[in-house]
């Protein structure tokens, strides 16, 4: 089992099934983890919020940051506020499920995600820009922005749009970029 060199291995028990999840961050790439189906790695659980966190790679190391989530974002059952490096055998915590961060991919894992297209690569991941959240609650935050049309609004409970800002100044709806 030879490691392959610039890879991390995402994996955990999806909760409605049981089965196994796994996905592959080449060097490089860029992850966003969420409800909405326009992530990287979609988790359809109600607790997951649609944009909920993203994994970077920044200077050789892999890098989870909240994006402002309900329920937060847990490494090693400690809540994130920041953006914050991952060492192997993490656990990061979206309210469900538990995900295991890995460092070490063997080829045999990388051949069977590319079989199952749970490969994510850094052209792959680029996204179509990001949204920064200047001020507010959320200051600082980066919103990666996916979908040709992107609608922002008030977090409420009921809200539908795919950026969801907790800020009483923010009109529900509030924007469409």
């Amino acid at each position: 089992m030879i490691n392959v060199k610039g890879l991390a291995k995402l994996s955990w028990q999806d909760p409605q099934t049981g089965v196994l999840q796994e996905y592959i961050l080449e060097e490089g790439a860029t992850a966003t983890i969420g409800r909405s189906s326009s992530n990287d790695i979609h988790i359809p659980e109600q607790h997951v919020s649609r944009q909920h966190a993203v994994i970077r790679y920044v200077d050789g190391v892999f890098v989870i940051t909240d994006l402002g989530s309900a329920n937060g974002t847990f490494i090693n059952d400690q809540q994130i506020t920041e953006p914050y490096p991952l060492f192997s055998g993490d656990r990061i915590r979206l309210f469900v499920p538990e995900i295991i961060f890995s460092a070490a991919v063997t080829q045999e894992e990388r051949d069977r995600a590319e079989e199952k297209g749970t490969v994510i690569t850094a052209t792959m991941a680029a996204g179509k820009g990001s949204l920064i959240i200047s001020n507010g609650p959320q200051e600082g935050q980066v919103i990666p922005l996916l979908l040709e049309e992107i609608r922002v609004g008030r977090a409420t409970s009921n809200a539908d749009w795919e950026v969801a800002l907790q800020d009483p100044a923010v009109s529900r709806p509030h924007a469409r970029l």
